[in-house]
C-alpha cells in the first residue's frame, strides 16, 4: 500500500535511529540475560533433579517470572524506564547467585521412566520428530511473511497494547487504564501485557512485539510432552500429540499470529499441572500462577484444577492436614505470581474483580451492547446446550473451524480413555494419572461451558463462538497427555495413531496460519538441517558453541534493525485517515476516545498513541466502579472534556456506523471543529486553546447543553 505524505512525514519523525535501535538492544539483552541467569542459578541448585523436558519447563517458569518481576518492581515503586528493569534484572541475578544455597532434593511423586528415545521404533521416531518440525515450520511460514506487518488484533488494539503505552508514559503499573465503555477490560489481569512490555520499552516501540509469544508456543507443546511421559506414553506419542496441542487453530493463533497473552496462559497453565502431578508443589503454584493472572478465564481454570487436585489426594487417603500442608506453597506460588492484579484491582476500583465481577455469570458486555440498543450477548455454552439448531448452525461449525482435526482427536481420546479405563479395572489395574488426567479434561470442559460469552452473540446468534474458543484450548492438554497414553498401548496401531497426528498438527496449524505450502516445506526443510546440526552440535567444544551463539546473536542485531526500519514503512499505513492523521500530530497531543465503534471498524485505541508512544490517549467518560462509560448529558460530557484537556477528539459512529451521534453534538458544544472524517470515525480539534478561552468557550457552550440536557 502507498504511504501517503502524512504517513512519510510521520515515518521521518519518529524511526528509530541506529543508536537508538543499539541501546534499545543493549538494554533488552541485560534484561533477559539477567532472568535466564535467576532461571538458571535457581534450577541448577533448587531443582537440581530436574532432568529433559521438565527441567525445560521449570527453566521457562523461572524465567518467565524472572522477567515479569524484572519489570513488575519498578512498575509497583514508580520508577519504571528503559533503564530500571534492566538494573532490576542484574539485581534479581546477583541475589540468586549469592543467597540461593544449593538444595539436595529428593524430587516429586515420580511415575517409573518409559523407555529411552533411542529404543523405540524408527518409524514412531520420524513421525514424531516429522510433527514437532511440522509445528515449528508452520510458524516459521507464517512469520516469513508477517514478520515487518503490525498486529491488527482488536483485543490487542483496544485494551492490551494502550495498557503497555500507559505504563510507559506513567512509570507505574497501578493504574487502571480503560478505553472501552463498560467493559472494564482495565482491570483484567496483565502478566502476559508485561512481556509485551518487555518487547516495546527498550525501543519504546513495538517493531518486537508480534514474538513476544513465540516462546510460549514452544513452551506449551513442551508441557503437553512433559505431561504426556507423566502418565506413562512414550516419547514418541507424547511429541506427537505435544505437537497436536500447538497446532491447534487457536492455540497457535495467538502464540504466533496476534502474540496474545493467551500463549502464555497456554503454557503456564500446563507448565503448573506438569509440576503439580509430579509433586514440586512450589513450580506448581509459580505456573499456575503466572496463568492465573494472565488471563479472567485463567483464575477459574486454576482453581477447578486445585480442587480435583485436594480431591484426588483426599481420595487417595491423604490426611486433610498432609493435602492443606501440600496446599500451602502452592497457593503462595500463586499469589506470588499472580496475585498483584487483585490488589491492583482494589486500589483502583475497590473490589479485586470487576464490580464484584467473577468468570462466571454476568458478563459486563451486556451492559456495552444494551447501550447501544440491542440485547444480552453474555450467553454460555451450556445457554444452547439442548438447542439443536443453535449448535447444527453456529457452535458445530466455529469449534470445528476452532479445533479442525486436532480437535477431532482430543475429542475422540475421552471416551476411547474411559473404556480403556474400564478395561483396565477389570483387569485388576487402574492407572491414576490417566483417571486423572480425563477427569481434568472433562472438569476444564464444563467450565468452559459455564464461562460468560463462550457463546458470545446475541439470542440465538452465538457469532463470536470461534474466537472464544480460546477458553476451551487449556483443557486439550490434559486431553493430549491422556491421547499418548492410549497410542502407547495401541501397540503395533500406535504408529497409525501417531500418523493421524500428523496430519492433524499440519491439517490445525494451516487453517490457523494459512502459510502458503511451498514457504511451509523451504521451512520445514530449514529446520531440519537446523535440528540436525544442534544434535550434531551436542559433543562438541564448548568454545565453538560459543562462536556459534556470538555469530546467531550478531546475525539477529543485524536482522533485527532491517526488521524494524521495514516495519516503520508499514506500521497501520492506510489503517483509515482519521487515524493517519493523529499519527502526525505533534508529540504530547492529547487524543480524546469517545462514543463506540464497530468491532469491524479499525481499532483506533493503540494506534492513537502514535508511533513512539507520545501521545496521552484516554477514553472521554465517568469511571464508575472499575470501569469507564459513556456521558449521559452534554454537560457532563464537556466537563469531562475539560477533565481531559482532549486537543483531539475521535467521534466513533457507531455499530454500525450511522450519520450523525450525540457525541458530534455535544463536542460542538463544547467548542470543537471537525476536521476529518470517515466511515468509521468522526475528528474534532478543540478550537479554543488557552485557558481563558477555553473557560469563555465553556461558558458559552453552556446554554446548548442546557437544552439539550432538558430535552433529553
Amino acid at each position: 500500500m502507498a504511504r501517503s505524505p502524512a504517513d512519510s512525514a510521520t515515518f521521518r519523525a519518529e524511526a528509530v535511529t541506529l543508536p537508538q535501535y543499539l541501546a534499545g538492544v543493549a538494554l533488552f539483552a541485560t534484561t533477559l540475560i539477567g532472568a535466564c541467569v535467576t532461571a538458571t542459578t535457581l534450577v541448577r541448585r533448587r531443582f537440581g533433579d530436574l532432568a529433559g523436558a521438565e527441567r525445560a519447563l521449570a527453566w521457562g517458569v523461572l524465567a518467565t517470572a524472572a522477567l515479569l518481576a524484572a519489570y513488575m518492581v519498578p512498575g509497583v515503586l514508580g520508577i519504571l524506564n528503559r533503564l530500571t528493569p534492566a538494573v532490576a534484572a542484574v539485581l534479581l541475578a546477583v541475589l540468586a547467585r549469592r543467597l540461593v544455597p544449593v538444595a539436595a532434593r529428593a524430587g516429586g511423586d515420580r511415575p517409573a521412566p518409559g523407555r529411552a528415545w533411542a529404543t523405540e521404533p524408527v518409524l514412531d521416531r520420524a513421525v514424531a520428530v516429522l510433527a514437532v518440525l511440522a509445528a515449528g515450520a508452520a510458524a516459521v511460514a507464517y512469520e516469513r511473511h508477517h514478520a515487518t506487518v503490525p498486529g491488527e488484533s482488536i483485543d490487542q488494539l483496544t485494551f492490551h497494547l494502550p495498557v503497555v503505552a500507559r505504563w510507559i508514559q506513567t512509570g507505574s503499573i497501578w493504574g487502571v487504564h480503560d478505553y472501552v465503555p463498560f467493559l472494564g477490560v482495565g482491570s483484567y489481569p496483565h502478566n502476559g501485557d508485561v512481556l509485551s512490555l518487555a518487547s516495546i520499552a527498550p525501543w519504546r516501540y513495538d517493531a518486537f512485539q508480534r514474538f513476544a509469544q513465540l516462546p510460549y508456543f514452544l513452551i506449551a507443546g513442551i508441557a503437553a510432552y512433559a505431561l504426556g511421559l507423566r502418565l506413562g506414553a512414550s516419547r514418541s506419542a507424547s511429541a506427537v500429540f505435544g505437537a497436536v496441542v500447538v497446532s491447534i487453530p487457536m492455540a497457535i493463533i495467538p502464540s504466533v499470529a496476534f502474540a496474545l497473552p493467551d500463549a502464555t496462559m497456554l503454557a503456564m497453565f500446563g507448565a503448573g499441572l506438569v509440576f503439580l502431578v509430579r509433586g514440586d508443589h512450589l513450580l506448581a503454584g509459580i505456573g499456575l500462577g503466572l496463568a492465573f493472572g494472565t488471563k479472567w478465564y485463567g483464575v477459574s481454570y486454576v482453581a477447578a484444577v486445585l480442587a480435583l487436585w485436594a480431591l484426588a489426594l483426599l481420595a487417595a487417603g491423604r490426611p486433610v492436614r498432609a493435602v492443606g500442608r501440600a496446599a500451602m506453597p502452592i497457593v503462595a506460588g500463586v499469589a506470588a505470581a499472580g496475585g498483584f492484579w487483585l490488589v491492583r484491582n482494589i486500589v483502583g476500583s475497590g473490589s479485586p474483580f470487576l464490580g464484584g465481577w467473577l468468570p462466571v455469570g454476568h458478563h459486563p458486555a451486556d451492559d456495552l451492547v444494551r447501550s447501544e440498543g440491542r440485547g444480552a450477548v453474555d450467553f454460555t455454552i451450556a445457554h444452547y446446550l439442548f438447542d439443536l439448531h443453535v449448535w447444527r448452525e453456529w457452535l458445530l461449525p466455529q469449534l470445528f473451524a476452532a479445533f479442525r482435526l486436532p480437535g477431532v482427536l482430543l475429542v475422540a481420546a475421552l471416551p476411547a480413555g474411559a473404556i480403556a479405563l474400564v478395561r483396565a479395572r477389570r483387569r485388576g489395574g487402574v492407572p491414576r494419572l490417566p483417571i486423572v488426567a480425563l477427569l481434568a479434561a472433562v472438569v476444564l470442559v464444563l467450565v468452559y461451558t459455564i464461562t460468560p460469552l463462550s457463546a458470545q452473540g446475541l439470542e440465538g446468534k452465538p457469532a463470536l463462538t470461534f474466537a472464544n474458543a480460546r477458553y476451551l484450548v487449556p483443557a486439550a492438554l490434559p486431553a493430549a497427555a491422556l491421547a499418548a497414553w492410549l497410542c502407547t498401548r495401541a501397540g503395533r496401531w500406535a504408529v497409525v495413531v501417531e500418523l493421524a497426528g500428523l496430519a492433524a498438527v499440519i491439517d490445525g496449524a494451516h487453517h490457523g496460519l494459512r502459510f502458503g505450502w511451498g514457504t511451509f516445506m523451504a521451512a520445514l526443510a530449514g529446520l531440519a538441517v537446523v535440528w540436525a546440526f544442534a544434535h550434531a552440535a551436542r559433543g562438541t567444544q564448548r568454545l565453538t558453541r560459543a562462536y556459534a551463539g556470538a555469530a546467531v546473536a550478531i546475525a539477529l542485531v543485524a536482522g533485527g534493525q532491517l526488521l524494524q526500519t521495514h516495519f516503520s514503512r508499514h506500521r497501520f499505513v492506510g489503517l483509515d485517515p482519521v487515524l493517519t492523521f493523529i499519527q502526525g500530530a505533534p508529540r504530547g497531543t492529547r487524543v480524546g476516545l469517545t462514543g463506540i465503534w464497530s468491532s469491524a471498524a479499525p481499532t483506533p485505541t493503540y494506534p492513537a498513541f502514535g508511533p513512539r508512544l507520545r501521545k496521552r490517549v484516554e477514553y472521554v467518560g465517568p469511571f464508575r466502579g472499575g470501569r469507564v462509560e459513556r456521558y449521559t448529558s452534554c454537560g457532563a460530557f464537556v466537563s469531562g472534556l475539560r477533565v481531559t484537556q482532549s486537543g483531539l477528539l475521535v467521534v466513533g459512529r457507531g455499530d454500525p456506523p450511522v450519520p450523525h451521534v450525540t457525541e458530534e453534538a455535544w463536542a460542538r458544544a463544547a467548542g470543537y471543529v471537525r476536521v476529518r472524517g470517515s466511515r468509521w470515525f468522526w475528528l474534532y480539534r478543540r478550537a479554543v486553546t488557552s485557558a481563558a478561552g477555553a473557560s469563555a468557550g465553556a461558558r458559552a457552550a453552556g446554554s446548548p447543553c442546557a437544552r439539550r440536557a432538558s430535552s433529553s
